[in-house]
């Protein structure tokens, strides 16, 4: 759908509210379902009371929604919380020092406050990518290590992470099979969800299903009374204890904040750890759910830094963990169709009811199955996706994001981010291999020049070492020159352009010929550059052709199909799919990129033009840093004609259950075997009616299902959420050929 139209874009405030309510409130409900055991998670692991967890996504909901600059973000506590809080509590006095904590979140609140005042945020531009990946893959290795101990019924006195994981054996060796039954269940769950392609089971968030699984195996082994189990002539223990603890009387139990360490170094090093890594998540966080909407709205980092920097303050008044944008639970947000931001909101009120009235509930919920929850999550941090995006990048992205999540491990946040920015100076200097003062100088001397001469584009010329410390002065030249329509970067003067800021070169470029209609951007030069890798982005220093990628089996197969029709054929990797960004599946489900791509067309009788079309592999997650990917093989028709915007695919239960409640599926009452087949969606109906002729319903009714989605002039149509086989490739461009041939005969 061509949501990115600014007439589509959905109003804000009570407008939003009024024409997109039901929308937000699905959305809003779904989140909240996996915002519950995750922020109760989230707190224990970080060695905080639960409530803590559950009022920070409250606050998030009902505070930050009307503060921050982001539209389809959800705001709670992020995994990142889980490190930088139990390393607050050690260096603030151990497990009583929650008050000094919470005196420390509030502090830290308002520095990012004066971040975003001072228009600092897009500083976090500059902060290489490999870091940020480091840094957030080591957060992930040191959730999973604390959480596989809690996962199997033991618990870890090491004060490192290198200690944590030493630890592992002699808890494996001691575990509690009862309760290490509901971890390991716990994390098969959230591992298949994925996999499962049901939609009620997908409408229901993994988390959910862990407690909906693990609490009636809490009272099967009578988890609520403190008592022993015998098995194979061993005794358990199992109580209370392994449960989620919240206390009857919520509001007595809140604690309040602390100052009374301001005066001691301690208190300060947890304060900036708090704001610079939190404003550092954040600003990624923003940035990457920025991708995730499909009506590609910008946010402001400087003011989501002060509605978090707020919102923090105040989660810290009440005794909640710190506030962020969060990117699963945005992600989900966005996947069950939240138009505005209220469906961030919803998502606060609903888990409010939870906290009130379902507090006995949730002392039923096993410590364990949260585990399980943060296992997984930890992992997707540090999955080996994670580690074949760094590689793809080059491997001076894959040595710094080594470099930094080592020294994460060993010394901490602050320093690892601080040894990773570092390190990647130093490989640039390295790259260059220039006598280091020769080095810094072209460094410092690094210039954007505006070239101008009257009729042409403007040009932006680049000089010197183009790395993440001159982004700012690129930023400055790009919005200075914003306003023309054709926009020129040329890097070919430049010794070396790193990964992080042509990042940002090609994200600018994507964003100014979408808010610009008739503009226009361009990057030359980096052919005159050697490409560390095949990846866009990749750093680059020389000019070296890239070896041909070896053919697979089955693309050997598609590539004699292509040669024996006269289709054209090509294997190369392409990382800038932008054009299927017009389809809204794609929209929704980033892709990473393309490839094994046949063009051919249909020569259709009569004097109409052939129908060109498309057919590629592609690659695509369910949203900016998730490790679940897929693939798929699509075809893309290129029509010669205009047709109505529509989304046909396989109807399930769930969409009945949906149509009930209120969501539009456009049935054909004389046409039951069709309505029963299909989800048919779109924004007009009245037009779409028109378009689906008797011929082309009892079309629908004969063939096999594909997903099948038309923006107004192309259609993309596809079957698995896998690669297609040559015989099945075979089949979806026949039956493309037959529905090419029946949409030209009805016009």
């Amino acid at each position: 759908m061509s949501t990115s139209d600014p007439k589509n874009v959905p109003r804000t405030n009570l407008r939003g509210l009024a024409s997109h309510w039901r929308n937000d409130l699905i959305a809003g409900f779904s989140v909240a379902l996996v915002a519950l055991p995750l922020a109760l998670g989230i707190a224990m692991a970080a060695g905080a009371p639960p409530i803590s967890g559950l009022l920070s996504s409250v606050v998030g909901g009902l505070l930050t929604t009307f503060l921050r600059g982001s539209h389809v973000a959800v705001n709670g506590p992020g995994n990142g919380l889980i490190v930088i809080v139990a390393t607050a509590f050690t260096a603030l006095g151990g497990p009583e020092a929650f008050p000094h904590v919470l005196g420390a979140v509030v502090v830290a609140g308002a520095v990012q406050v004066a971040f975003g005042l001072l228009r600092l945020g897009k500083l976090g531009d500059m902060v290489p990518a490999a870091v940020i990946q480091g840094m957030l893959a080591a957060i992930g290795l040191i959730i999973v290590g604390k959480q596989l101990h809690v996962l199997v019924g033991q618990e870890s006195s090491a004060s490192s992470p290198i200690g944590v994981f030493r630890e592992l054996p002699e808890s494996f060796a001691n575990l509690n099979p009862y309760v290490a039954l509901i971890g390991v269940l716990s994390v098969l769950v959230v591992v298949l969800h994925p996999k499962v392609k049901t939609k009620l089971v997908h409408f229901v968030p993994a988390p959910l299903w862990v407690v909906l699984i693990a609490v009636p195996l809490v009272l099967l082994f009578n988890f609520l009374q403190p008592h022993s189990i015998q098995l194979l002539g061993r005794s358990y223990h199992v109580g209370p204890e392994l449960l989620v603890s919240i206390p009857d009387d919520l509001i007595g139990s809140l604690e309040g904040p602390d100052f009374t360490m301001i005066d001691d170094p301690s208190f300060w090093m947890v304060v900036f750890t708090f704001s610079l890594v939190n404003s550092i998540e954040n600003i990624v966080s923003v940035k990457a759910v920025d991708k995730l909407d499909s009506y590609r709205r910008q946010s402001s980092p400087n003011r989501d830094l002060v509605a978090v920097g707020l919102s923090t303050m105040t989660a810290g008044m009440i005794g909640a963990l710190p506030v962020l944008t969060v990117i699963a639970r945005s992600s989900v947000n966005v996947n069950h169709g939240a138009h505005t931001g209220w469906s961030n909101f919803f998502h606060g009120a609903i888990l409010l009811v939870f906290v009130v009235f379902l507090a006995p509930l949730m002392q039923e919920i096993p410590l364990a199955a949260l585990a399980g929850i943060l296992v997984y999550t930890g992992y997707k941090l540090t999955a080996p996706k994670v580690i074949a995006d760094t590689l793809h990048k080059g491997p001076d992205h894959f040595l710094i994001f080594c470099v930094t999540l080592t020294a994460t491990l060993v010394w901490g946040l602050l320093v690892g981010i601080l040894v990773g920015v570092v390190a990647e100076l130093v490989s640039h200097l390295v790259i260059l291999g220039l006598p280091p003062r020769e080095s810094f100088l072209r460094l410092w001397q690094t210039k954007v020049e505006k070239v101008e001469e009257k009729g042409e584009p403007h040009l932006l010329r680049v000089r010197g070492v183009a790395n993440y410390l001159n982004i700012p002065r690129l930023r400055n030249a790009l919005e200075d020159a914003s306003e023309r329509e054709h926009l020129i970067v040329d890097f070919t003067p430049a010794l070396l352009i790193d990964n992080t800021l042509l990042e940002y070169t090609h994200d600018f470029g994507r964003r100014y010929e979408h808010e610009h209609e008739e503009g226009r951007f361009d990057v030359i030069g980096l052919e005159a550059h050697r490409a560390i890798s095949d990846h866009p982005d990749a750093l680059h220093v020389l000019e070296r052709p890239l070896r041909e990628r070896r053919l697979t089996p089955r693309q050997q197969r598609i590539r004699e199909l292509a040669e024996e029709n006269g289709w054209e054929f090509e294997a190369r990797r392409d990382w800038d799919p932008s054009h299927l960004d017009e389809f809204h599946f794609f929209r929704v489900h980033p892709v990473e990129y393309r490839d094994t791509v046949v063009r051919g067309s249909y020569d259709l009788d009569g004097d109409e033009p052939p129908i060109e079309w498309t057919v590629s592999d592609v690659t695509f997650d369910e949203g900016v840093l998730m490790p679940e990917v897929y693939h798929t093989t699509a075809q893309v028709l290129h029509l010669p004609f205009e047709l109505p915007e529509l989304i046909l695919e396989r109807e399930e239960i769930l969409d009945r259950v949906l149509e009930l409640a209120g969501f539009q599926d456009i049935d054909f009452r004389s046409y039951t075997s069709f309505s029963k087949k299909f989800v048919l969606k779109g924004p007009d109906e009245a037009s779409i009616r028109r378009f689906m002729t008797p011929r082309l319903l009892e079309f629908f009714e004969s063939e096999e299902i594909y997903h099948l989605e038309s923006n107004g002039h192309e259609i993309v149509v596809f079957k698995f959420m896998r690669l297609a086989s040559p015989r099945e490739v075979e089949g979806m461009l026949d039956f493309s050929e037959r529905l090419c041939r029946l949409l030209q005969e009805e016009r």
